[in-house]
């Protein structure tokens, strides 16, 4: 039989044990409310992952895919299906915009013509979501936002929808509806370098009813410095924000309200440092670069996102090889993907994940990452 001794001695230790882990659980939860608060996490709904989430990555190669033309002025490639190839052009080629049968070499359409006529672009930036080609040209103020299905029969023509010049876009605009979202240029935080503009996020205009755009007086213009990736999740009406500055994920309904952010903990979580050059905000020295494109896989459920998650030179940024992230339509982080390459464009299938990479020689190359 125990003695009274050893039985106090241990229901003492038990005791210890259970304030040990009261203790450890506390501080848990200090630690991880903290991490939210120096995370810029203001809503009810925060999902902060350890960089342990990259460092687990799966490796994937590249596998050329051959096709049957040599596109000379192509810049990236966007694989719809096996019958369906999208090319953004430079403006050399007379047109940003061909879309071709990969296996045979049949244009389908060539749309979006170089130039200043009614239905051309000047300066034109071409995003795919992984379901609409977003057509921006960033000198007209003017953006079409279309499927490729559309774009691909004979005689479309894009719906050209106009935007206010004065906002400055560095980010494509996002069209839903009769309804243009913007984000907002002045919108930047860097509280280490005492910038605090916390202005609405988005400029929210009626494509059918334009009303004139109120920029605060006195804001530093961050183009420079923040240009977040926007993504449209149709079925569930939220809008997603990559960032480019740190590994953020922002994720807001339709009326611009944030209702869930996910953050990854990692050296690049943080305010970076910034120099005020004539009233905007610029690097000084490397530059950050998170998030870099974003695509939404309505057939799975998921969204995937190539994230650098690298603080360097500008010149040499574009070297460093790409992950995947994916998560559900929830925000919920499932499994990443370690590529050989910086991805230029990214695009899936039923039959796997497409990029588009660069060779030695610095030309375009459409390869399927398995």
């Amino acid at each position: 039989m125990f003695s009274m001794s050893i039985l106090s001695n241990l229901l003492s230790c038990r005791l210890m044990q259970k304030n040990i882990v009261a203790i450890g659980m506390m501080l848990l939860l200090i630690i991880s409310a903290s991490s939210c608060r120096n995370n810029d996490c203001d809503t009810d709904d925060c999902i902060v992952y350890g960089k342990e989430i990259l460092d687990n990555a799966v490796a994937l190669s590249n596998k050329v895919i051959e096709l049957p033309d040599d596109y000379i002025y192509a810049k990236r490639f966007w694989l719809i299906s096996d019958t369906m190839l999208v090319i953004e052009n430079r403006k050399e080629a007379g047109n940003f915009l061909d879309i071709v049968n990969p296996v045979n070499g049949k244009k389908y359409s060539s749309l979006l013509a170089y130039g200043e006529g009614p239905e051309e672009m000047i300066m034109c930036g071409i995003y795919y979501d992984g379901h609409y080609l977003t057509a921006v040209d960033y000198v007209r103020s003017r953006y079409a936002r279309f499927t490729p299905c559309e774009a691909s029969q004979p005689g479309f023509k894009p719906r050209y929808i106009d935007y206010p010049r004065e906002i400055g876009v560095t980010t494509p605009p996002i069209g839903i509806g009769d309804t243009t979202y913007i984000v907002n240029p002045y919108h930047y935080i860097n509280r280490s370098n005492d910038i605090v503009q916390d202005v609405d996020r988005f400029f929210v205009i009626d494509n059918n009813r334009p009303d004139s755009i109120v920029i605060e007086p006195g804001l530093l213009y961050t183009h420079n410095v923040d240009q977040p990736v926007p993504l449209v999740d149709e079925v569930n009406r939220h809008i997603w924000l990559f960032r480019r500055e740190r590994p953020i994920i922002d994720i807001y309904d339709y009326n611009t309200h944030k209702i869930k952010s996910v953050i990854i903990n990692t050296e690049l979580d943080r305010d970076h440092d910034v120099v005020i050059d004539e009233n905007t905000v610029i690097y000084r020295g490397k530059y950050p670069s998170a998030y870099l494109r974003a695509i939404i896989d309505y057939d799975n459920s998921e969204i995937l996102a190539a994230f650098s998650g690298d603080l360097s030179k500008p010149e040499v940024s574009e070297s460093i090889p790409s992950k995947i992230l994916v998560f559900d339509l929830d925000g919920n982080f499932k499994r990443a993907y370690q590529c050989q390459s910086y991805l230029y464009s990214l695009s899936q299938t039923v039959d796997g994940l497409f990029a588009t990479v660069r060779d030695d020689e610095n030309m375009p190359v459409f390869v399927k990452v398995e």
